[in-house]
Order: C-alpha cells, then structure tokens, then sequence
C-alpha cells in the first residue's frame, strides 16, 4: 500500500508542475494539451508502475474539479528486463487515480520479476496508434553506514529534531542519488530537492543532512518545515539513480520551484522517446537506514 500512497503524492506532483497560473500575459505559447505525461520506475526488489496523466494549458482556465480526468488509461505497456519480459495491468483506485503495475494472476502465478541493481529494464508504451519507449538503469546502490539527530529550539518547541546520515560515495565519478524519508506509518516523500550528483563528493565519505520530505497538500509550517519531533521513527532511503533519472527530477524539481511570474523556466529533461510525450522511466538503487528519535527530557 505504500507504494499507492506514493502514487498519490507524484501524480498530483505532476498536475501541478506544468500549470502556470499567470492569465494577462500575452505570449505566444504551443499548444501542449496533447502531450502525455509519464512517471514510471522500477526499484531495487520490487515490481514496475506506471502512471500517465494529460498536461494541462499552460494559460487559461483550470479547473480542478475536472482534475481526475486528466490520469490516461487504455495503453498497453510492458518493461522487459535482458531476459523477461512482463506485461503491467491497468488498475483504477477510487474512480479516479489510473495506474499500471504487475497483475494479480502474475503474482498468483510468479510470473513476474522484481528490479535488480546493475540491470537494464526498458519501457513500451502503445497507446492511440503511439509507440512511447524508454531505458533506465537500476545502479548498485551507495551504504549508508549510520543514522543520528540532533534536537533545535525554534520558538517555544525545544524537540525538533535534524537527521544526518553518513554517505560514502563510490570512488569512480558519475553516480546520482535521489533520497526520501517516512515518518512513524505517514507515506515515504521526497525532499524538496531531492537529487544531487557527486561531482564535489566523488569517493568521499561525509555526514549530509536530510530534510524532511513532506506531503505538498500540508499546510505550510515555516517552523517546523524539514524536521521531524521527538518520538518519531525516522527512515532514510537514499536511492541510487541513472544520469537520465537525475536530469529528469533535477530540472523539474527546479521548474516546480522557480515561483513568481518573472522567473525563469526550466524545460523539463525527458528520457522518454516518443511523440508527444514527456516523462521519466527511472530505477531505484534502494539503501534505507532507520532510527528512532528519543528526547532525554521526556517523561
């Protein structure tokens, strides 16, 4: 079920991203709600999803009652690993969410496979007389060979507390990482700059700090935003990510967080190969480390 809380969170993510707020300017834009927008991944130990969703105009009026009409079903897609091939079944959730992961006869049955770090899975999509493709690796991922906190005073709340775990980087450059973190039961979410690439860190092992990854529809809390609260169990999964997955959630990230109407625009990185169509196929290396946040002053 974690995994469909995920999906939740990104789909919405991905709405959101290419609306642009801004009604007055008077610009000469391409028509892009026909484009496709497409999340896929395959993770270290588990199965393949898959998700679509229509962009929306970037200027004009959204509404978003109509928003459950914009997730896509009816495609056909399969993820081949370098020797299985497996064909993903369409699920709907509530009406409303579309996606696409392994069948239930398949499970029954075990014919399927999970991600294996090192191996290459490519996607294929046909849908409406079109061919989306795309190739992800799942790399071998970094250890995180510690986990600690520590507490801050901010404002009248003596028991935040800031997680650190220690990453030892490889010693050939060109690895990639994205990280997330869950809270006690709450939905694994990515933090708000979630990727980086070890450019300033090859083959070094050093303390980092990980934000907080909270859900975007919270309300905003300036104070207490990126920590987490005495008594919570924290887990950390620092994944290990291909180039073209990089690209893909560094720019967009970027572009999501632009704000205002006189800032720049990102184009978004695509790895996927097709009309139309714009997205990531990615794999997740999978490196999680847990701890529990005690308070000494707790009773």
């Amino acid at each position: 079920m974690k995994n469909i809380f995920i999906l939740y969170f990104i789909a919405f993510i991905s709405i959101i991203g290419f609306i642009a707020c801004e009604e007055e300017l008077d610009l000469d834009l391409p028509d892009t709600t026909n484009q496709l927008v497409v999340e896929g991944w395959i993770s270290e130990g588990d199965v393949p999803f898959v998700y679509m969703t229509k962009t929306l105009p970037a200027i004009g009026e959204i509404r978003f009652s109509e928003i459950d009409s914009f997730f896509v079903g009816g495609a056909e897609i399969t993820v081949k690993s370098e020797d299985q091939t497996m064909v993903l079944q369409e699920y709907v959730l509530d009406s409303t969410v579309i996606f696409y992961t392994v069948s239930q006869a398949d499970l029954f049955s075990g014919n399927f496979f999970v991600g294996e770090a090192g191996k290459y899975y490519d996607l294929e999509i046909n849908m409406d007389e079109r061919e989306i493709t795309g190739r992800t690796k799942i790399p071998n991922s970094l250890p995180l060979d510690s986990i600690w906190y520590d507490f801050r005073q901010v404002g009248d709340t003596d028991s935040l507390a800031r997680i650190f775990v220690r990453i030892n980087d490889a010693d050939t450059l060109g690895n990639f990482y994205r990280f997330f973190t869950q809270r006690n039961d709450e939905p694994e979410f990515p933090g708000s700059n979630s990727v980086f690439d070890d450019i300033l860190i090859n083959g070094k092992s050093f303390p980092s700090f990980v934000e907080r990854g909270q859900n975007p529809n919270d309300e905003f809390d300036f104070e207490t935003f990126g920590y987490f609260f005495a008594g919570d169990t924290v887990n950390v999964r620092m994944s290990a990510i291909d180039e073209a997955h990089y690209n893909y959630w560094n720019t967009y990230e970027a572009n999501a967080q632009g704000g205002g109407p006189f800032s720049g625009i990102t184009v978004v990185d695509s790895n996927l190969e097709g009309e139309e169509v714009i997205g990531v196929w990615g794999g997740y290396g999978m490196q999680t480390i847990s701890t529990r946040i005690i308070y000494t002053d707790e009773d």
